[in-house]
């Protein structure tokens, strides 16, 4: 069969449509879950990036006791839940070649808490980048949004990272042919 050939009028009136369609909602009890799940699979595959996730070993237990998990959540105390990386750290890492960046992500009603500020604090002060995430709106549209904002910033330090590649490559040249006698 040929394509079909649409006028502008009808493509306008198409785009307009999709426009109009409402926002489909992230689930309610988890939306920071679900934008994760959503992070991991948009930059999990891309071969210079290594994309983990700081899971509580609650998270686990409660997967394994699904009948339970509220009640799980409600016998343990958020400070005595044994953490990846320490109460209060970033829920993922992306390691970009050899760069750490860690991503706090909330909701669109969600906040950094005090004990989180101070996590993140911690790991800046040893020069490791911490973004917090926020979704503008709860629904999957808010999150591509927001996965666009990560994708900037993972460009960004890519750039970077070439950039010093090659300098240092220039210079390791550099330093290489000053050891090196000349040749004649």
């Amino acid at each position: 069969w040929p394509p079909v050939r649409r006028c502008s009028v009808t493509r306008a009136r198409d785009e307009e449509a999709i426009n109009a369609r409402p926002e489909r909602p992230l689930p309610k009890e988890r939306p920071e879950a679900a934008f994760s799940h959503l992070i991991i699979r948009a930059f999990g595959g891309q071969p210079d990036i290594l994309v983990r996730r700081n899971e509580p070993i609650i998270e686990k237990i409660a997967a394994r006791l699904p009948e339970l998990r509220s009640e799980i959540y409600r016998a343990v105390p958020e400070e005595d839940i044994r953490h990846g990386l320490g109460y209060g750290s970033p829920d993922l890492l992306l390691l970009i070649r050899s760069y750490a960046l860690f991503l706090e992500l909330k909701s669109a009603h969600g906040y950094v808490k005090k004990h989180q500020k101070e996590s993140h604090d911690a790991f800046r002060a040893k020069g490791v980048r911490v973004e917090v995430i926020k979704l503008d709106a709860d629904t999957y549209e808010g999150a591509n949004r927001a996965i666009e904002r990560v994708r900037r910033m993972v460009d960004e330090i890519r750039t970077a990272l070439d950039r010093v590649s090659a300098r240092s490559a220039g210079e390791a040249v550099e330093l290489v042919s000053a050891a090196l006698p000349e040749s004649r």
